[in-house]
């Protein structure tokens, strides 16, 4: 995945603001719905181009986003 200059900035800032721990768990949870959605996208319309091996490395991360 290729970020843009302004997204990676976007991260890095959002990721300085996040000093308290709660702020962190938000963050953490808002993290899990969006990757959650996003896998739920890809299960749903399956573009030509995603494969069992990207289905499976989104499953793994969104196994392992859930854990954390």
């Amino acid at each position: 995945m290729t970020l843009h200059r302004s997204e990676e900035s976007e991260i890095r800032t959002s990721a300085r603001r996040s000093d308290s721990g709660s702020e962190m768990e938000i963050d953490c949870a808002h993290l899990v719905v969006v990757l959650a959605d996003l896998y739920q996208l890809l299960e749903q319309h399956a573009p030509m181009w995603y494969t069992r091996e990207h289905h499976e490395k989104a499953a793994s991360a969104l196994r392992w986003i859930r854990k954390s």
